[in-house]
């Protein structure tokens, strides 16, 4: 029989390592579970789903104005982009929090892929058919992006943005606007030619780019400097050997024989006249 008469000293939270923690309200804790992690991507003590699960539980216990500065915060100042659209997606399941859905996705929906992960995250679970308020935030985010950002961005996953546009039932601001949706929906959307590739047409590495004419005039530069270093200056050349230089470079024609007067024996040397210019 198991003994009830013990010590027990487990008073409130515990960390991990089981250290007494300190308690923190489900604000604070929603604020620390966002802002200090990329989501769905695991910690030293926690996995990624564990984290989503989380913020998925502290959303409905904390005031939807402040979880909609939270959203705003994260995205704006934290730079992240799919802690917000979590935070919008648990928002859009509770009745207390979704009157600002449609005003905070449309806010926190800053680029053009978004658009399909927001749809994604809200169909993580299993296909269900999208909240109004959730279709009227789409729809206000959409007109945001010209014909470069959503051909950028159009990427062939399970969703695209066409599919995005046929369940929020967007309206285009002119037809100029019109005209790029159409494209879109037909796949003939154009992007211009860049500097930076598009992920969609480009996987791999980017293109090589050419060496500008400035740089290779540099280089031939910088090699005739390097060849000038290499050839002696004439002054270090004694006038004998260019002498000879000058004589096999300038004509085929080979040098005439020394004269008589040259073979005859110098004076006091008892021998003749040496060419410079022979091996001998």
């Amino acid at each position: 029989m198991a003994r009830l008469n013990t010590l027990n000293l487990n008073f409130g939270p515990r960390t991990h390592e089981g250290a007494p923690a300190r308690h923190i309200s489900p604000e604070l804790q929603l604020r620390r579970s966002v802002l200090a992690c990329l989501l769905w991507e695991s910690q030293f003590y926690e996995d990624g789903v564990e984290i989503g699960g989380r913020i998925a539980e502290l959303v409905p216990k904390v005031a939807a104005e402040k979880v909609a500065a939270l959203a705003v915060e994260a995205r704006e100042q934290m730079k992240l982009r799919h802690a917000p659209l979590l935070l919008v997606r648990e928002m859009a399941r509770h009745k207390t929090h979704r009157a600002l859905v449609s005003e905070m996705l449309a806010r926190v929906i800053q680029r053009a892929d978004e658009l399909a992960e927001f749809v994604a995250i809200y169909w993580k679970d299993g296909r269900v058919p999208l909240s109004g308020q959730v279709k009227k935030g789409l729809a206000a985010a959409f007109p945001k992006f010209d014909e470069y950002q959503l051909s950028k961005y159009d990427r062939s996953g399970p969703i695209k943005l066409r599919d995005v546009l046929f369940l929020c039932h967007a309206k285009p601001r002119d037809d100029a606007q019109a005209g790029v949706w159409k494209k879109l929906i037909w796949g003939r959307l154009i992007t211009p030619d860049t500097w930076q590739p598009s992920p969609r047409f480009h996987a791999g590495a980017p293109p090589a780019r050419k060496p500008h004419r400035c740089a290779a005039s540099r280089s031939g530069e910088t090699a005739a400097q390097s060849s000038s270093r290499k050839r002696p200056p004439e002054r270090w050349s004694s006038p004998e050997v260019s002498r000879c230089q000058q004589r096999t470079s300038a004509s085929p024609v080979q040098a005439p024989p020394p004269s008589a007067e040259r073979n005859a024996l110098q004076p006091g040397t008892g021998m003749g006249a040496r060419d410079p210019c022979s091996s001998t």
